[in-house]
């Protein structure tokens, strides 16, 4: 009897518990108002929450985006409204987003700095041969080789060294022609003679020296075949050029001729690196430009040199052009045909206004930035922006200043918004009999403008005074970068072609 009666005890507990919880959550909810509450028990707390010294445009719902009301109350989702105050809406060209919910949407802000324009590129090249400091080795006689002092490829050469001996007909006999013609003008010298015979003597003589001139036969050499009064079988053949063998076309015995190549010989003390860069980058690149070089081959170490040329044609498949760059290399530690990693840094200017880019939002034809105005509103601006600079930043020619702060993130979320504000005030608002359907011009095209002219004006440019070089349009002032500084540019208004007629030579 007394289990029973306990248990009915605690049934009785639960029933009167959870009818208890029911109740405060239907009174919560505004279920059950009190007599005075015509609105609602939260509705009264929205309302008693409006700041009374500014005016309410319109009522947002909180949870379910475009769902606005003009008067105060509950959301479909019954959560509170929200007040739209005066001079929060888009109509004002601004936004207002307090702090709680610009941390939701992670809304970052940065700053516009003034700063140098510097511009650096990196490019892949590859290491080749000074073509100034290659040579190759011929015989200007046809012949055999007796003995050759070059054995391999690769071998280090120096001005003056020993290359081979050759036999050949022809310098034997260019040996006897100038041992003759020395005997006769040292016979005509003896005798004391003048005239017409001995100076055919040393004119003889001149020319047999002349001809083993031209069959490269060292001065030395002729000098001690003068003294010795005596041809030798070989005369041997000294290298013109220092350097490495690369190429080596002679062995020993071989018969040779005329004109034949030998071996190839390259300086390779300094050497050319030709690196490809693409068309747009092409305006950063000069001629004296610095240039650092990094192998990954040859770690900690990198090479510094500069730009020497621009090549004056572009490759079509690859739309890139190929610049040359020089190194000096000491040690020979840079081989032909090793790739290499070049650095290519200019300062186009010490002082710009510069933002960072990715404050920047691309729309197509504009360039527009969100900017806070003050703590926790933001206003949309137009951006004109040039040269992309180093460490992300960008040029910035028009639309913003030095000290603005500028949002790095989040202005996807931004712009939602301000285009739903619009929206509801576009829909709040009441037609006025101004509000008329865009008419289209004489051309056929929609025009909402109301003197029927473009509402966003053409971006200035300039040109050359000079007749020539008006066909080149800027789009900022200073100096003709084709004359120098001795003309500078002028602003000018650029036409529309189809505007003027065709003359083809008939009157109409």
């Amino acid at each position: 009897m007394r289990t029973r009666t306990v248990l009915f005890a605690g049934c009785f507990a639960l029933v009167m518990l959870t009818v208890g919880a029911w109740a405060s959550h239907e009174w919560d909810f505004g279920i059950w108002e009190s007599p005075g509450d015509a609105s609602g028990g939260m509705g009264m707390q929205s309302g008693s929450q409006v700041d009374p010294t500014r005016k309410v445009l319109y009522w947002k719902s909180g949870m379910v985006p475009g769902e606005i009301h003009q008067e105060p109350g509950k959301d479909s989702m019954g959560m509170d409204l929200i007040a739209v105050y005066e001079g929060e809406g888009a109509s004002s060209g601004q936004i207002q987003i307090d702090g709680t919910t610009q941390q939701k949407m992670g809304i970052r802000l940065g700053r516009v700095v003034t700063g140098p324009l510097v511009r650096t590129l990196r490019i892949v090249g590859y290491v080749d041969y000074d073509e100034t400091t290659l040579g190759v080795v011929t015989t200007k006689v046809d012949g055999w080789i007796e003995k050759l002092y070059v054995e391999e490829t690769g071998a280090q050469i120096h001005k003056g060294d020993a290359l081979f001996d050759i036999y050949s007909p022809e310098l034997y006999a260019a040996q006897k022609e100038y041992l003759v013609a020395l005997n006769s003008a040292r016979r005509a010298r003896a005798s004391g003679r003048t005239g017409g015979g001995r100076l055919d003597s040393e004119s003889l003589l001149e020319g047999a020296r002349t001809k083993l001139e031209y069959y490269d036969v060292p001065s030395d050499t002729i000098e001690e075949l003068g003294r010795t009064g005596t041809a030798t079988k070989t005369l041997t053949l000294r290298s013109a050029f220092t350097g490495i063998v690369t190429h080596k076309q002679a062995v020993e015995g071989e018969k040779v001729s005329a004109g034949r190549a030998l071996l190839r010989i390259a300086d390779l003390s300094r050497i050319w690196v030709i690196g490809r860069v693409f068309e747009h980058d092409l305006p950063f690149i000069r001629v004296g430009q610095a240039a650092r070089m990094t192998l990954s081959y040859i770690p900690g170490k990198t090479f510094v040199g500069r730009v020497t040329y621009v090549y004056p044609y572009l490759e079509k498949g690859t739309r890139e052009i190929s610049i040359r760059m020089e190194f000096f290399n000491p040690g020979y530690e840079l081989k032909p045909g090793m790739y290499a990693t070049i650095k290519l840094r200019e300062e186009l200017d010490p002082a710009v206004t510069l933002v960072p880019d990715i404050a920047v939002m691309k729309t197509g034809e504009r360039s527009v930035a969100f900017v806070s105005t003050e703590p926790g509103r933001f206003k949309l601006r137009d951006v004109r922006t040039g040269v992309r600079s180093t460490d992300n930043m960008l040029q910035v020619i028009s639309g913003l200043s030095p000290g603005d702060e500028v949002v790095l993130s989040g202005q996807f979320l931004l712009d939602s918004e301000s285009r739903l504000r619009e929206a509801a005030l576009k829909f709040l608002e009441p037609k006025s009999p101004d509000d008329r359907a865009p008419t289209p011009d004489a051309k056929g095209v929609a025009n909402d403008s109301p003197t029927g002219t473009q509402s966003r004006p053409e971006d200035p440019h300039y040109v050359c005074p000079m007749p020539e070089h008006a066909s080149i349009l800027y789009d900022s002032p200073g100096p003709c970068p084709i004359c120098g500084k001795s003309m500078d540019l002028v602003p000018t208004a650029e036409t529309d072609p189809s505007s003027h007629p065709v003359n083809d030579g008939e009157d109409r």
